[in-house]
């Protein structure tokens, strides 16, 4: 999740809440093919309102030498 989800600062339970060059960080050693971020409003499962921070990321392990 971003720094902009509601849950990151509005939570009852701990959100590990991330940059964009964080998440690119853990992907260091993967060719990215699509990377993705999402911010907007939207709802729960339960239907409730809530403000959507994500990131969808599609990468390639890279062979060994």
């Amino acid at each position: 999740m971003g720094l902009n989800d509601s849950w990151a600062t509005n939570s009852q339970h701990r959100i590990n809440a991330m940059t964009e060059s964080q998440i690119l960080a853990l992907f260091e050693q993967f060719g990215v093919v699509r990377f993705q971020e999402h911010d907007e409003p939207g709802t729960t499962a339960l239907g409730r309102p809530k403000h959507w921070h994500t990131f969808s990321v599609v990468a390639i392990r890279q062979a060994s030498a």
